[in-house]
């Protein structure tokens, strides 16, 4: 008999963010036009209130162009997505709210029973923790579309830059993690925080990052929800 490995709670919540655009194939006279999709990094699902959350640089692009230049704003998982649409940026936090696009209430609340709540606590120094997303987008892709598992420790518990507060994370990061929930280990359900950038551009993709805190997550949903 072979073993159910259950999936992470975090991976279950993550979900790709992608455009969905016309690639010209003239070389096919039946589809002279295909829709190619394009991974551009991770959002994740909030539980409630059931809530699309990803970076505000992950789709900021989208929101200065009409649709037939930027193409069409998508999240899925596994080989399902949906259309979405950018509720609300808030660059000063790196934080967006992802609306679903022609969806049920029941669709909503299947899709967001895997969510995330959000901490109360800050982590301590040299807890563990893990995130799941989809670093390099398209080059990681395989046929089950799934996310990618990492884990990290807290390197330290907070950091005040003076307009947002961070969390600084040790572990594995790549493009396409931007936008990623992390948890604690020991809460796995509770969203501490988000992967937003390396601490600077000098130090390139080494293995430190920040988190937007889930202090700014709670505010701006609470803002959403008034």
């Amino acid at each position: 008999m072979h073993k159910v490995v259950k999936q992470p709670y975090v991976y279950q919540a993550a979900r790709w963010v992608g455009v969905v655009q016309p690639k010209f194939q003239p070389e096919n006279r039946n589809l002279i036009f295909a829709p190619r999709l394009s991974i551009r990094g991770t959002a994740f699902w909030l539980k409630y209130p059931p809530l699309l959350v990803t970076c505000s640089h992950v789709v900021e692009h989208l929101a200065y162009a009409p649709v037939e230049q930027t193409g069409l704003l998508v999240v899925g998982s596994n080989g399902n997505h949906m259309r979405v649409a950018i509720g609300l940026l808030d660059f000063m936090h790196d934080l967006a709210f992802l609306v679903p696009q022609n969806v049920t209430d029941q669709e909503l609340e299947k899709e967001s029973a895997n969510g995330l709540d959000i901490a109360s606590d800050y982590p301590k120094l040299g807890e563990e923790v893990e995130y799941a997303g989809f670093p390099l987008g398209n080059q990681l892709w395989d046929q089950h579309k799934e996310p990618s598992y990492a884990k990290g420790i807290v390197s330290a518990r907070m950091r005040d830059e003076g307009l947002r507060k961070v969390i600084q994370i040790t572990g594995s990061i790549a493009p396409g993690f931007s936008g990623s929930p992390i948890v604690s280990r020991d809460d796995p359900k509770r969203v501490i925080g988000i992967i937003s950038n390396s601490p600077s551009q000098e130090a390139g993709q080494a293995q430190i990052f920040m988190a937007v805190a889930w202090e700014h997550l709670q505010v701006v949903s609470k803002l959403i929800l008034d």
